[in-house]
């Protein structure tokens, strides 16, 4: 399945390559601005206070940022990432149309994670680098630190199922999460391998002198994160649908059609995305 998921992403990019690098490249040039005075602005405002207040505001102040600059990106990405699964050929601007429709549900997500994350994060620094931990419990204490960096990577695997299902349904909030928290425990590999892959990717954007990041650093993670969904997504409908046919066969010809059509879509879905070396160099002749 991750490889599924890689050459889905690979051509929904590959197809809109021009206006993905145009985003990420507009992305930049306002996020960067932005988190450099913001780091400035709270940078001051520490340096007038006391330094556990100063601290806690640059602290909080980060927190803050980071939240609204993620929520920011993914509503916008997941939601022009849907557009392309549902071959929508979407402009640009629908970025700017995922903000506006799906930014809260992002937003509450986005937060309730951060949150989640930070207090692991705190645990993690307490038991494994804190050195207040005592000698005799300081075995139980790395028992404790080691369950909290599993407990973020499963948060990180929820939240990358959960926000292209707070864009895409009407669910609540709640149901989003339990969604997602299923996907994870059903899927973990393929979960924890994708986080990996864009990890990486990522990292080695970093060290091409952030060039990586300038050029795909935004769009490469919303993008396998939507097709990490579509994978999941069409193998949950075909193994319902195999449940379907094995308990209820068709008894009218409308429900026939039905079924005809599902397998149709699928098919169509899958010739999609099994492309090879004369498509990317000839892409005119598809």
């Amino acid at each position: 399945m991750f490889g599924q998921v890689l050459k889905q992403w690979f051509w929904d990019t590959y197809d809109h390559l021009g206006r993905l690098l145009l985003l990420n490249l507009l992305l930049v040039l306002i996020a960067g601005p932005i988190l450099f005075y913001s780091g400035l602005l709270l940078l001051s405002i520490a340096a007038t206070l006391p330094k556990a207040s100063g601290l806690l505001v640059l602290a909080g102040g980060g927190f803050l940022v980071t939240v609204i600059s993620t929520t920011f990106v993914f509503s916008g990405l997941l939601w022009f990432g849907w557009r392309v699964s549902e071959e929508k050929d979407p402009p640009a601007r629908d970025f700017l149309s995922g903000i506006v429709k799906c930014g809260r549900r992002v937003g509450s997500v986005v937060l309730c994670g951060a949150v989640i994350a930070l207090v692991l994060l705190a645990n993690l620094w307490w038991y494994f680098f804190s050195g207040t931990v005592p000698g005799p419990w300081r075995f139980g204490g790395y028992v404790l630190g080691g369950l909290c960096l599993w407990l973020l990577l499963i948060v990180a695997g929820v939240l990358a199922h959960t926000l292209p299902l707070a864009v895409r349904t009407g669910h609540s909030l709640w149901t989003c999460f339990k969604l997602g928290t299923l996907a994870t425990l059903k899927y973990p590999i393929l979960t924890l391998t994708v986080l990996l892959f864009i990890t990486v990717v990522l990292t080695l954007g970093t060290f091409l002198k952030l060039a990586g990041l300038l050029i795909y650093g935004f769009v490469l993670p919303a993008m396998v994160i939507n097709s990490l969904h579509d994978v999941i997504a069409a193998a949950e409908a075909r193994a319902s649908r195999r449940t379907d046919a094995a308990e209820n066969r068709p008894t009218s010809w409308r429900q026939i059609q039905e079924a005809e059509g599902e397998e149709e879509e699928e098919r169509l879905d899958k010739a999609r995305y099994d492309r090879g070396w004369a498509d990317l160099l000839r892409p005119w002749e598809m």
